[in-house]
């Protein structure tokens, strides 16, 4: 994609798929830690998406897409979630950098295994998870 800045044309990098995994794996473990979030002395507390902006100041449209990999959390964005929800930056990067937390991921219920073979093969890569889910449920009813 060419973009002009400044009279000059440059080109915007494309996200490699170890980029998109490593995105992927930063949101699912955002939305775990987020879902199992407990305020003292409010069992019945949520954490909305919404909430969590505002503590990181950005919209709940923001984590949502930190959420599902569609937009790289920025350090320092992240930095900030992991002091809030009490998980250890290190260990986000690590484990993500791993593929640790992508492979069960839970749409409608239904937990799908999605494996960095099955991306990396794949010829025409598509960001969207919903894309792969689809993928291996027709798979599975061939």
């Amino acid at each position: 994609m060419m973009n002009q800045r400044n009279n000059k044309t440059y080109e915007k990098p494309l996200k490699t798929k170890e980029s998109i995994l490593f995105d992927l794996n930063i949101g699912v473990l955002i939305k775990k830690y987020r879902n199992a979030f407990k305020q003292k002395g409010n069992p019945l507390f949520k954490l909305t998406q919404a909430k969590l902006g505002n503590v990181i100041n950005v919209t709940f449209q923001q984590i949502q897409k930190y959420e599902k990999g569609q937009n790289t959390v920025p350090p320092y964005k992240l930095m900030q979630i992991a002091k809030f929800l009490n998980f250890d930056v290190g260990y986000a990067i690590t484990s993500s950098a791993n593929n640790e937390h992508y492979p069960n991921y839970l749409l409608e219920n239904k937990v799908i295994a999605v494996s960095y073979k099955s991306i990396a093969e794949d010829k025409n890569l598509i960001l969207s998870p919903k894309y792969w889910i689809e993928k291996i449920e027709t798979n599975k009813n061939k």
